[in-house]
């Protein structure tokens, strides 16, 4: 999911506000940024999370944080997969989509159902859009701490590790869904970014219009329905947790 969904959901999971937990439910995002591939960020995240716990006792909130994201007590679980929420309904636009984009169809109709859960979570959820600002204020405010625990668990130069984490919380920052046409106006410039062509707002509306269609009736139910079994998550043992 997009990060203002993880901030409403991971406040709710863990009962707490603390900006740098909900930081921490954001952050598995940043191969977004190119530091780190997405496979080792999803494979390793729960290794770092311990990682911090033994060596940085200050970012006790953000390694929680990290937990709320995919495994072991995550939403994302839930999302991804062939089963999952953004996959299914993906399916649904997939014929529109693939007018566009041929290539990776699936992974793309699965990323713009993600993104129209966050248009109309924000929609719906007015004070949502100014929970980013504490967040980003308290990652900023350890961002030499978090650069360099990152920096050693993944191996990565630090000076590059720290301008990849700058230039995350800029992202987050930059990501304005004050009203749709923004949020449009966004995701138009995030989509040519990360397939490097140019696609026009126009092409960009059709296609979230389409999305926004398919989930608007039962995506707030889902997300509870998430919400309440990543709570029973973080109680249960873990041969028990969802899956």
């Amino acid at each position: 999911m997009f990060p203002l969904t993880h901030v409403y959901c991971a406040k709710q999971i863990a009962n707490s506000a603390k900006p740098l937990l909900l930081y921490g439910s954001v952050f598995p995002d940043i191969p977004i940024v190119g530091v780190v591939d997405w496979d080792i960020m999803e494979a390793k995240t729960e290794e770092f999370s311990d990682y911090i716990k033994q060596n940085c006792s200050s970012l006790i909130d953000f390694a929680e944080g990290l937990l709320l994201h995919e495994e072991p007590k995550g939403i994302d679980r839930f999302v991804h997969g062939e089963n999952g929420y953004a996959y299914v309904k993906g399916k649904k636009i997939l014929k529109q989509i693939k007018e566009y984009f041929p290539k990776n169809s699936l992974n793309t109709a699965h990323n713009f159902i993600e993104f129209a859960v966050e248009i109309l979570l924000v929609e719906n959820t007015p004070n949502l859009i100014n929970e980013i600002k504490p967040v980003l204020k308290s990652a900023n405010n350890n961002i030499s701490q978090i650069s360099e625990v990152f920096s050693e668990f993944f191996n990565l130069e630090i000076g590059k590790t720290k301008n990849s984490v700058k230039k995350f919380n800029n992202f987050l920052l930059e990501m304005d869904l004050s009203s749709r046409d923004k949020s449009i106006q966004f995701y138009t410039h995030l989509i040519n970014k990360l397939k490097k062509t140019y696609y026009s707002e126009k092409i960009i509306k059709e296609l979230l219009t389409e999305s926004i269609n398919v989930v608007e009736k039962n995506y707030y139910k889902f997300l509870q329905d998430v919400i309440s079994s990543c709570i029973k998550d973080l109680s249960a043992p873990l041969s028990l947790r969802s899956r």
